[in-house]
This record gives structure tokens, sequence and C-alpha cells, in this order.
């Protein structure tokens, strides 16, 4: 007998919206890598996404927002930076952050993070990717990066799955 499906309900009491998720292979695909070097690349800086089941031989799935995560964190290492510069950076993010706010005015903003210099190290901003920071070597900040160019990136791909299905 097929089980039956429950239906998933916020905090609200309204229905929960399943969001796609993706097998490991998938994300390789999108990401367009080898997959060990995505299997590689997630064990050596420790990101992992949420595992259904226990034990040996669990299938891992990804959201669109692990898979945003991942290409950010591969994009912020290859552009130089320590691998715990980057988790610290990752640990920010919050699923909503990719996909922009809005303002009290009714505007709708894509976001981006900027690193800027302090006494303590680097601190992590967000700003609105329509009006980037200005980066000399008189400002604070010293590095950009607009999410939309990697969201709008990592969309691409999936469609372009998609349309292969």
């Amino acid at each position: 007998m097929p089980k039956r499906k429950t239906e998933r309900r916020d905090f609200w009491g309204t229905p929960e919206v399943d969001s796609p998720r993706f097998g490991t292979g998938a994300v390789a695909r999108i990401l367009e890598v080898e997959l060990w070097e995505l299997n590689r690349f997630l064990s050596r800086y420790k990101l992992s996404p949420d595992q259904l089941g226990q034990g040996r031989g669990s299938r891992l799935v990804y959201t669109v927002e692990d898979v945003y995560r991942i290409k950010i964190a591969m994009f912020l290492i290859r552009d130089g930076f320590a691998i715990k510069l980057v988790a610290q950076i990752m640990q920010q993010f919050e699923d909503r952050d990719f996909q922009g706010f809005q303002d009290r005015e009714g505007g709708f903003w894509k976001l981006g993070i900027s690193l800027w210099r302090s006494e303590k190290g680097p601190e992590v901003r967000f700003y609105r990717a329509d009006t980037p920071p200005e980066i000399n070597p008189d400002s604070k900040t010293y590095y950009a990066l607009n999410f939309s160019t990697i969201t709008r990136d990592v969309d691409r791909r999936i469609a372009e799955l998609e349309k292969k299905q």
C-alpha cells in the first residue's frame, strides 16, 4: 500500500512549498564539475546538505540554495580566500539572502556581499547589488560579490538540465 503523502505546514498553518531537490550527480552537472571534484570539495570544506535516511548509502539531497552556497564557496576559494574566512562568510547566509529583499516602499533589491577591513579582521557586509561599494586603495572595502551573478548562472544550468529531462 502506498504511503499517504502528508501535507507539511509552516508556523502560520499554510502549506509549505516543496522546493526542488537535487542529488549529488545533478549538482555536479549544474556546477559543471566532475562528481569526484564536488565530493572532494564538499568533504574538504565540510559543506553538507540535508541527508535523508540513516547509515551507509543514504542519499544526499540539495536545495537550490545549497547549490548557490556551494557555487559561492567555490568562487571565493578560487579567488584566493582562506577556507576559514569562506566558512565564516557562508555561515552568515540565510536562504532568503539569495532571493533579495523588498523595502518599505515596495522596491525589490538583489544583494551582494562585501568584505571590509576592520580592526578585528575581515568583516562581511551585505549591500544592494544595484549600488556596489566603492573599492579603491583608500576604502575599507576590498572585495565585493553580487549574488545575482552566481544565482543567475546556477538557475540557467538548472533550466538547461530540466529541458534535457
